[in-house]
């Protein structure tokens, strides 16, 4: 959805409980990894905190759509990189063989 450019939110808290820390126990399921994000931002929390899930909900579903694509290209731009037709991805398998 992020890379469609629509409203979309990420609670990143699997790191809030160690049992849901991963095979490393490091961490790292926070938004935009390896990316260094905030803790929360435009469209995302990496808190476990009702409070703000809800103002981060209400503030996405109240923002003009024109407003929220600009707002979101610099982070989709960094995280959503387009392959055409996978190039990068087959040429790594082809190449694993």
């Amino acid at each position: 959805m992020l890379g469609k450019k629509k409203k979309i939110i990420f609670f990143s808290i699997r790191d809030t409980d160690r049992k849901y820390m991963g095979f490393n126990n490091k961490g790292g399921h926070y938004f935009g990894f390896p990316y260094n994000y905030a803790k929360k931002g435009l469209c995302w929390c990496n808190i476990y905190d009702e409070k703000i899930f809800e103002s981060l909900l209400l503030r996405t579903l109240n923002e003009n759509n024109k407003n929220w694509k600009k707002k979101i290209a610099t982070i989709s731009k960094n995280i959503m990189i387009f392959d055409y037709k996978n190039s990068k991805l087959k040429s790594f398998l082809n190449n694993y063989e």
